[in-house]
């Protein structure tokens, strides 16, 4: 019986497996980052938990005891943890970047970086999808000197061209 069962959860995982990994179809994980009960009782948790319990009972189907059953239900537990953060963690990695460009920008915060004397346009350093990111901007009205460090906000983009404040 427990090797059946074994058998059973074990290729429903490796089912669930390759279609989540190797072909993307997974609709059981939840990538908010929220650790909630349900994300460990849904369908695919009981699947680790069954792996864990019943191949631990299938080594020690001669001694079916409480203190066996225990153990099994420590394991399958134990099984469910691990594979729910393995799965929450891959799912981190699956971060989709979407490009920031134009009008995207505006009212995002900088910092000037420097001054191009011939143009004067000015290097402004801004985060874009966590990461760093070096634009020109020029001035959108004022003619009072940005110094290197000084923080601005982008306020327009027309025609290729970024405005800061």
């Amino acid at each position: 019986m427990w090797l059946s069962i074994a058998i059973f959860c074990t290729g429903w995982f490796i089912v669930q497996f390759l279609m989540s990994v190797v072909f993307g179809i997974d609709s059981d994980v939840d990538t908010s980052g929220d650790f909630e009960v349900s994300d460990l009782l849904s369908f695919k948790g009981l699947i680790h938990f069954g792996i864990g319990y019943s191949w631990w009972m299938v080594i020690h189907a001669q001694n079916s005891s409480w203190s066996t059953h225990a153990v099994a239900f420590l394991l399958g537990s134990l099984v469910m943890v691990i594979l729910w953060l393995t799965y929450w963690a891959v799912s981190k990695l699956k971060k989709e970047i979407v490009p920031e460009l134009g009008k995207d920008l505006i009212g995002k915060a900088g910092e000037i970086y420097t001054k191009n004397p011939y143009t004067g346009e000015y290097s402004v350093l801004i985060e874009s999808n966590g990461a760093l990111k070096e634009i020109s901007g020029v001035r959108s009205k004022g003619d009072t000197e940005i110094i290197a460090g000084q923080h601005v906000i982008i306020r327009d983009y027309i025609d290729g061209k970024y405005y800061i404040d």
